[in-house]
């Protein structure tokens, strides 16, 4: 009986180390998200504070280039979907 319940002790043991081990990942992990998050709200504001600037020092230029920008989307656009449509019929 004692070799029993000597395995079960040993077995009990190594679920509670596996567990703890387990919550202290999803512990570091989380706070690795956080200031992921943390990170990329910050660069976002950077990025926006960029583009703001940058529309106030040369309006023109900016809106030639999401102008340009928007006119080549919408061409590959077309182009994708008419060769799609040729490859269906």
């Amino acid at each position: 009986m004692t070799l029993l319940a000597d395995i079960q002790t040993k077995a009990q043991k190594s679920f509670e180390e596996k567990a703890a081990d387990t919550v202290r990942q999803v512990e570091h992990f989380a706070r690795e998200a956080r200031a992921l998050k943390a990170r990329a709200v910050h660069d976002f504001e950077d990025l926006r504070d960029a583009a703001s600037l940058r529309v106030r020092r040369a309006p023109l230029t900016t809106a030639a280039t999401v102008f340009g920008a928007g006119v080549l989307i919408g061409a590959v656009c077309v182009w994708a979907t008419e060769r799609c449509s040729r490859r269906e019929a």
